[in-house]
């Protein structure tokens, strides 16, 4: 018992003025709990505060909502344990996605007050409530992680990557490793869930049975297990305090990574927005310095007259390498015919030249519209005859030849209703079609899925009698697949039994 004595007096007492080089500005330190939804995080504060306080167990939840499983926490709550180790409940994450790291990682950089709800910010909205926190939030506070798993949930392989991305996040952060803390050891595969986490590169992995009011028999290894998970957070305190800078500088630099997350975060999600949309992104392929020049007329059409079809135009000399080529949908192979005249000899010679390989290398036919520009004959007799004598037909959708006048007339806006451009713009729908085809087949491996909004289920029901095909909503990942397709995979793979509205 004298172990347990020892350690008891030692968290008791523990105080940020004893470490080897004083407080540094700290006053407190912040137990932050962070997990999924109905992992024990709550049961866990319970069991800690029955463990030090050493007197009858009691509930001290201060619950927010009932769910399906009984009392559940929406808000981050503070719970004193000693005078300077606060405990800090906190609102599961039902998915883990973006939206709700964000609202852990603005607690965990220290940008966001206690004592209030959590919300899975969207938009703006979480950025607002940094700035709006400024004048409550305090410097002095030291936060610590520590990620709370329940093992009857078991870790699946695709949930490692996501979950790793956390906790290095976690760390970069707080310049302290997340300590896990595995509940319900007993009701699953513990040590298949402790070696994966190991191998994420958690350093200190405690494994205990909650107590609860049904269970709350006070064994001496049960006790000793809730102590040795603060012993060694207080080690861990106390190397880093010798670490540890200015507390308002290190949140300034915490604040500026949140917030390159949360930027790099909204852009993902305009992405995932212009995938629903169907929406293209173009390669625009040339070769020479006179065609970097000559190409702009139809980049200049394409985002002018195809706004509502295109996302963005990316202008790529094929002999410099350029990493969006492989992030295009469609590409325009252009060719400026500095003699003015064209034949299906030039064109196969234009289309065998090595150097489009890269080209031909992202982009099958239906893929590719090659575009003559400058020829003195661009007539329907002369594209016929090249079409037919020459390899386009294996190397491109289509082909369009332009003399310099019609593409003056189109780049002046005298084009009227010019059947190049209608040809142009078949090839781009036809492009879009296949755009979103292949966004609704995308499958991919990641966290569980939230319920689709009324929208999206509208949406999905209409992709499912395109495109019947069951798909597994269990390895789709949200972060990574316009939620349109989510939806849609979510009613295949229900076999349409739910209807909008009803939970999954």
């Amino acid at each position: 018992m004298e172990a347990i004595e020892e350690m008891t007096s030692r968290i008791k007492s523990f105080s940020v003025d004893s470490c080897p080089r004083g407080n540094q500005g700290y006053k407190r330190v912040l137990l932050q709990l962070f997990g999924f939804m109905g992992h024990g995080k709550s049961s866990f504060i319970n069991t800690c505060k029955y463990v030090l306080e050493d007197g009858e167990y009691r509930n001290h939840i201060r619950s927010d909502k009932e769910g399906d499983g009984g009392a559940r926490t929406v808000s981050r709550i503070s719970y004193p344990l000693t005078d300077t180790l606060i405990l800090v409940d906190n609102r599961g994450c039902p998915t883990m996605n973006d939206y709700e790291t964000g609202e852990i990682f603005a607690q965990l950089a220290n940008l966001l007050p206690l004592d209030e709800a959590v919300e899975w910010s969207k938009g703006f909205r979480l950025q607002e409530r940094i700035v709006e926190a400024e004048k409550t939030v305090q410097s002095s506070d030291f936060i610590f992680p520590i990620f709370v798993f329940s093992v009857k949930y078991g870790l699946s392989r695709e949930m490692i990557p996501d979950l790793k991305k956390l906790l290095e996040f976690a760390r970069d952060l707080t310049e302290i490793f997340p300590v896990v803390v595995l509940t319900h050891k007993t009701h699953g595969n513990f040590l298949d869930v402790m070696t994966k986490f190991e191998n994420m590169g958690a350093e200190q992995i405690f494994a205990l049975e909650n107590f609860t009011q049904e269970d709350q028999v006070k064994t001496k290894g049960r006790h000793e297990n809730v102590l040795k998970i603060f012993s060694e957070v207080l080690t861990e305190i106390q190397f880093r305090m010798e670490r540890m800078g200015d507390p308002v500088a290190l949140r300034e630099n915490r604040k500026i990574k949140v917030l390159k997350f949360l930027y790099e975060r909204d852009m993902q999600i305009k992405e995932m927005e212009m995938q629903i949309k169907g929406l293209l992104t173009i390669a625009i392929c040339y070769r020479t310095e006179i065609e970097a020049e000559t190409h702009r007329w139809i980049k200049e059409i394409l985002e002018r007259q195809f706004n509502e079809i295109i996302r963005k135009t990316h202008s790529i000399n094929i002999n410099e390498h350029n990493e969006n080529i492989s992030r295009c949908d469609v590409a325009i192979l252009y060719h400026y015919e500095e003699e003015n005249a064209t034949n299906s000899t030039k064109v196969n010679k234009l289309l065998r030249d090595p150097e489009w390989e890269p080209l031909f290398a992202n982009f099958g036919k239906k893929q590719i519209l090659l575009v003559i520009d400058n020829v003195m004959d661009s007539g329907k007799k002369v594209k016929k005859k090249i079409y037919r004598n020459s390899i386009v037909k294996k190397r491109a959708e289509k082909i369009l030849l332009f003399s310099n006048k019609e593409a003056s007339a189109i780049r002046n806006g005298r084009s009227g209703n010019h059947t190049k451009l209608g040809k142009l713009e078949e090839f781009l729908k036809k492009g879009r079609i296949q755009r979103i085809k292949n966004s609704s087949s995308l499958v991919t491996h990641g966290t569980p899925l939230p319920r689709p909004s009324q929208s999206i289920w509208d949406l999905a029901f209409s992709w499912a009698a395109i495109f019947p095909r069951r798909l597994d909503r269990q390895v789709l990942s949200e972060s990574f697949i316009p939620l349109a397709a989510t939806a849609t995979a979510t009613v295949l793979s229900t076999s349409r039994t739910h209807s909008p509205g009803k939970s999954l």
